[in-house]
């Protein structure tokens, strides 16, 4: 989903509202998208290294690095999303863990949570394959809401692997345990994590990127 705003101001809240906390006062001082600075890029084609030429508070010149083919691209600020991978993978690590699913799970009253994200996994599949993400918001939009909605509705590709009796297995991160401010920043940048996004990856289960994600174009997940 391309995300189209209308000011630089908007375009600079909402990129901002991508980062968390430690790497929005980086961009705030100026340290984050200086020239030089490298990052791993990802997208349908791959991983690349990119590097940023310039960067004028709305646009960032990068210089993709392909072996001999490295090209300038001119993106824009609703067009560029970062995470901090290793801080997303500590926070992995660290994640209340359900374990496997059964029916009483998808179906129970008992779970309680704090606004988070939850990470739905195939169990069949490799450890680096067949997730979803999610987000649940607390109280009437709580997980044990939002699973049976996955188990009663059969019209996402999760809701579809469910009603085929996949296994999955359940983990949850509240975001008030966290450097991020915002859920959607923070569901975003685990579906990059997992690389749930069906359209890049067919084992992936997420329709989408995440809300208030960058555009199609680029995903920058680290740097270097």
């Amino acid at each position: 989903i391309m995300t189209y705003i209308k000011t630089k101001v908007e375009a600079k809240e909402a990129f901002m509202k991508r980062l968390t906390r430690d790497w929005k006062a980086k961009y705030i001082e100026g340290k984050l998208l200086e020239p030089g600075k490298r990052f791993m890029f990802v997208n349908k084609n791959g991983k690349h290294s990119i590097e940023i030429v310039s960067y004028d508070e709305d646009n960032v010149e990068v210089e993709i690095l392909i072996s001999d083919e490295n090209t300038k691209e001119l993106w824009t600020l609703d067009n560029l999303f970062i995470f901090d991978s290793e801080y997303i993978q500590h926070l992995c690590e660290n994640a209340k863990d359900y374990r496997l699913l059964n029916e009483d799970k998808w179906k129970g009253e008992n779970y309680i949570m704090e606004p988070g994200v939850y990470i739905l996994h195939n169990v069949d599949e490799p450890s680096d394959k067949g997730y979803y993400i999610g987000q649940a918001k607390g109280k009437s939009g709580g997980l044990s809401g939002r699973l049976y909605d996955h188990e009663r509705d059969s019209d996402s590709r999760i809701d579809k692997a469910i009603h085929d009796n996949k296994q999955f297995s359940l983990k949850v991160i509240n975001i008030a345990d966290t450097d991020y401010d915002e859920i959607n920043a923070l569901e975003a940048a685990l579906i990059g994590h997992y690389n749930s996004y069906c359209g890049w990856s067919k084992e992936g289960y997420n329709a989408n990127r995440g809300q208030n994600c960058a555009g199609q174009r680029a995903y920058t997940p680290n740097l270097i």
